[in-house]
């Protein structure tokens, strides 16, 4: 080897970083990410139906449901991407099935339809 290059060996600290496979420290437990996402887009789906009625009557608590359904929906497929956030989304999504359930089962009751019979 010739005098001018130096014979460096590669320093422990400039190999590559390891991978971090835990959960960051910023994050809320999985389950309570999902918990959460659930109970924020029922409770916002099913007081968007409520305020839309009291505000613009049946076009109200049809269109105001429908039109939080889909943001809420949006905001979950936003988090799905970040690996942190992926129980809140999941949440979001279940809670938004849960309250169109809930709003439709409510529709039911207080149109007068008779289901079965």
């Amino acid at each position: 080897m010739p005098e001018n290059e130096p014979n460096e060996v590669p320093r422990p600290e400039a190999q590559a970083p390891m991978l971090q496979y835990s959960r960051p420290a910023h994050a809320m437990a999985p389950a309570w990410q999902w918990v959460l996402g659930i109970l924020l887009s029922v409770v916002l789906v099913l007081g968007s139906g409520f305020v839309g009625a009291l505000g613009a009557g049946l076009g109200g608590f049809v269109v105001a449901p429908l039109i939080t359904s889909v943001v809420m929906a949006l905001i979950g497929a936003n988090l799905r991407d970040s690996v942190a956030y992926r129980p809140m989304a999941a949440g979001i999504w279940t809670g938004v099935a849960l309250a169109v359930l809930l709003d439709e089962l409510c529709w039911v009751a207080f149109s007068g339809v008779r289901i079965g019979g």
